[in-house]
């Protein structure tokens, strides 16, 4: 494959990871580690490291869908940010000394995870649109409506708390983070996924940045691919973001689910037939 091909196939699958990543509230490493690895055959800790680079402006396309649609929730995005931005160094650090092949299992078990904990709420939304149905509704989501938080002491402790937990496994990981984020953010603080999305990308594109720097002062990141993923994942992003608030929140959830746990499985599988 000749450099012109690869950076214009980075390019290319750039635009779909922004897309996903603007409708989904992730990063898009989850995507970017494996396509670097499994397609580009790039080294496992050079894939997590130029992933979590190319998320930066991808998560910062997809931040200003959002806030275009006000589907965010700005202080809690800025909280989980700053929170991040604390921890995810110490893990880029902590990837470095483990080495690519256990960074990319953490990778495939997270999207695992993940995938485990979207399937169970789309069939719990599933169920409510069919009773609703039954019921003699229109089974159409209801407009959406920003979550009223309020920012009393032990809800910002849990915010920083889930920040910092999230910096220091994306800089581990080389992903946004939103794996950990939007479960939290939905379930602890009853966020719609349209508002998580949001506010999720909009801490990936703060926290990731020490991460980054990291990384790139260890070598690991091929800035190249880097760079060509990110110019197709801006313009990407910014439709995913618009494209949120009109399609209904199960779908997001199954579409999010399918996708990781495919991606997962390919990754292990990858990786152990390189053993």
């Amino acid at each position: 494959m000749s450099n012109f091909v690869a950076i214009l196939l980075c390019a290319v699958f750039g635009i779909l990871v922004g897309m996903a990543s603007g409708l989904l509230g992730i990063g898009g490493g989850g995507l970017i580690s494996p396509f670097l690895r499994i397609v580009m055959g790039v080294p496992g800790l050079v894939a997590t490291a130029t992933s979590l680079m190319a998320i930066i402006p991808t998560a910062i396309s997809g931040t200003l869908g959002h806030v275009r649609t006000r589907t965010i929730n700005l202080r809690m995005g800025l909280l989980l940010g700053l929170a991040g931005c604390l921890c995810s160094p110490l893990g880029a650090r902590a990837a470095d000394a483990c080495g690519g092949f256990v960074v990319l299992m953490g990778v495939a078990a997270v999207g695992i995870y993940t995938s485990y904990t979207m399937f169970r709420k789309y069939f719990a939304l599933r169920r409510a649109h069919k009773a609703d149905l039954q019921a003699g509704g229109s089974g159409v989501d209801k407009p959406f409506e920003p979550t009223a938080i309020e920012f009393r002491p032990k809800a910002v402790a849990g915010i920083i708390a889930a920040g910092m937990v999230t910096g220091f496994m994306s800089g581990f990981l080389g992903l946004g983070g939103g794996f950990i984020m939007i479960p939290i953010i939905t379930g602890f603080f009853g966020l719609s996924m349209k508002e998580a999305s949001g506010t999720s990308l909009m801490a990936i594109a703060i926290l990731a940045l020490p991460g980054v720097i990291t990384q790139f002062a260890l070598g690991n990141v091929d800035l190249a691919y880097g760079l060509a993923v990110a110019l197709g994942s801006i313009p990407g992003a910014f439709i995913g973001g618009l494209l949120a608030p009109k399609v209904p929140e199960r779908h997001l959830r199954l579409l999010f689910g399918i996708v990781f746990v495919l991606i997962a499985l390919s990754l292990v599988v990858n990786e152990i037939v390189l053993l």
